[in-house]
């Protein structure tokens, strides 16, 4: 009896022990656990910090930028710079108006043979092996 007694002991013993290792891993992986959990939560929120400060600026520019145009359209000057873009962008005129267009000087004979010739043959001529 007393030698079932101290292997009861003992098993209950070793079974004890085994739980208190078992508990205590879990309770290390738990914290494990919940530490990479903190560490990502933290870098998602830098990143997402960073993308508002980012969307912040944007923001600041797109208002200076509306700021600018309500200027613009507020501006008296606004027929004129209208008027200004469409002769020199679309290429119109007024009524009435005569438009000169200044053509370059044609090429000579010359000026097309040499600009027909290769590379190779304008290397040629001016080594002078031609």
């Amino acid at each position: 009896m007393i030698a079932k007694n101290k292997r009861r002991k003992k098993r209950d013993n070793e079974a004890s022990l085994f739980t208190s290792i078992l508990l205590v891993f879990l309770i290390i992986g738990f914290f494990v656990f919940l530490i990479i959990s903190n560490v990502r939560i933290n870098k998602e929120r830098k990143e997402l910090q960073a993308r508002i400060e980012n969307l912040k600026q944007e923001i600041r520019e797109m208002e200076k930028k509306k700021q600018e145009l309500e200027a613009k359209i507020n501006s008296g000057t606004d027929l004129e710079e209208l008027e200004k873009k469409a002769r020199e962008e679309l290429d119109l005129k007024k009524a009435n108006e005569e438009v000169v267009v200044v053509l370059p000087p044609e090429k000579t004979e010359k000026e097309k043979k040499e600009q027909e010739k290769g590379f190779w043959q304008k290397l040629l001529e001016a080594l002078h092996l031609k």
